[in-house]
């Protein structure tokens, strides 16, 4: 499914990547700690991105389940919105897929548009400090 620019910056524009007070707060304002875990989380996504695309276009529905399940354990920790919300979206079209395959496609193409804005958020050190 291709998007024109205006609709690929739409989430990015309606939903922070990171809610960078929220993740201080989390971690008791300790900026050098969250730096450094979402650094690992980034890491982390970078692989999980490929994987996903590979069971997603392998149709390998229950490796994909446990990979979505595995990813959201990582983030659950953080404040994160943009990616929280658009991998719970599209885990509950993976488990709807037979139902809704077109909701399927384009929640797959938000969750990776949402790991590549956190990649770049956290590449470029681009942290909203509000």
């Amino acid at each position: 499914i291709e998007k024109t620019h205006s609709e690929k910056a739409g989430i990015q524009n309606i939903i922070p990547v990171i809610d960078w007070n929220q993740c201080l707060e989390q971690f008791n304002g300790d900026e050098a700690v969250v730096r450094e875990l979402l650094a690992s989380l980034a890491m982390d996504l970078k692989l999980s991105q490929e994987k996903i695309a590979e069971l997603y276009a392998a149709n390998n529905e229950e490796a994909l389940r446990a990979e979505l399940h595995r990813l959201n354990g990582g983030i659950v920790y953080f404040s994160l919105p943009q990616l929280s919300q658009t991998l719970a979206a599209f885990h509950e079209a993976v488990k709807a897929k037979s139902q809704q395959a077109k909701r399927l496609d384009a929640t797959y193409a938000a969750l990776h548009e949402a790991i590549t804005a956190f990649l770049t958020t956290v590449q470029l050190d681009s942290f909203k400090k509000a």
